[in-house]
């Protein structure tokens, strides 16, 4: 028998209840900027509020200067690049690939478009959560096949995203091959010797993760790699969590308390990378917003 959900679905015309869900969720989106849901955020992303006011703030700029949507409204969501731009701001050494991994794990719904919980889910788990929740997050967006093992080709990724990461004139946010910022660089004598000291650090983190093989399968387990990496103190420089030695233990938010009250850090903090990185992000959105109105005045 149809459930009383499925026949009122009948009798709406396909895009009508399509633009309804639309609307629900856009409505749901805008719902997580007003005061009362931003306390629960708070919870569950761990920032303080006022931490989360300046994020939304970020996050309205990159709304506002985003397309409109088909009925003119503003956007209320971020997609998937613009994620992945505020991303690359945190200078965290991860590849393309990865990234794009770890973005869908905070998509909750599948849509493909990011709210502003989401947003701060995402940014809170990968700058102020324990050091052992964001090496977790690290080895699930390097497995690429999710059997929670890491093959050697999925090793071998990470340890180039790390190489990368630590010769920092490099760029960490690209997949192999190694890839210079500066091409005519890369294409000197300068530039060779870069590269190859690039590709001898990551044979040497390809190395030293194998090495937390400890049963000899021939992969590594998440339990392996969690047990073993936390400890290595050059894992945790590259990742960049070597300044939050508090939280080791996963009792706290992997962050060391400062006077100011900001968390983890030598630059100042996890939540001030956060806002910094949504700070670059909304600057380049509204400058790409910018150059397209530009071009679109040009062509009239």
């Amino acid at each position: 028998t149809k459930s009383e959900l499925d026949v009122f679905e009948e009798a709406w015309p396909s895009g009508m209840m399509r633009e309804a869900r639309m609307n629900a969720r856009s409505q749901l989106a805008e719902s997580w900027s007003y005061g009362h849901n931003l306390r629960q955020i708070e919870k569950a992303a761990g920032f303080t509020q006022g931490d989360l006011e300046a994020l939304r703030v970020e996050f309205q700029r990159i709304c506002e200067a985003s397309p409109s949507n088909d009925d003119g409204s503003a956007q209320t969501t971020l997609d998937e690049i613009q994620v992945v731009t505020c991303l690359e701001a945190i200078n965290f050494p991860f590849s393309c690939l990865a990234t794009e991994r770890l973005v869908r794990m905070y998509d909750r719904d599948g849509s493909g478009r990011y709210d502003f919980r989401e947003l701060c889910c995402l940014l809170s788990a990968i700058t102020i959560a324990p050091i052992d929740t964001r090496l977790r997050l690290a080895f699930e967006a390097f497995d690429a096949s999710g059997d929670g093992f890491l093959e050697l080709d999925e090793a071998r990724g990470m340890a180039q995203a790390l190489a990368r990461a630590v010769h920092t004139d490099v760029d960490p946010t690209r997949s192999a091959p190694l890839v210079r910022r500066d091409r005519a660089k890369a294409d000197s004598g300068e530039g060779k010797k870069q590269l190859d000291s690039c590709e001898s650090t990551a044979a040497e983190f390809i190395t030293k993760l194998m090495a937390f093989d400890l049963n000899g399968d021939g992969k590594v387990s998440k339990e392996e790699f969690l047990m073993c990496a936390r400890l290595d103190p050059t894992i945790l420089l590259a990742f960049g969590y070597a300044g939050d030695a508090e939280g080791m233990d996963g009792s706290t938010r992997g962050a060391d308390e400062t006077e100011g009250g900001q968390k983890g850090g030598a630059d100042g903090g996890g939540s001030a990378r956060a806002i910094r990185a949504m700070k670059s992000a909304a600057k380049r959105e509204d400058t790409r917003a910018g150059s397209k109105r530009g071009r679109g005045c040009t062509q009239q």
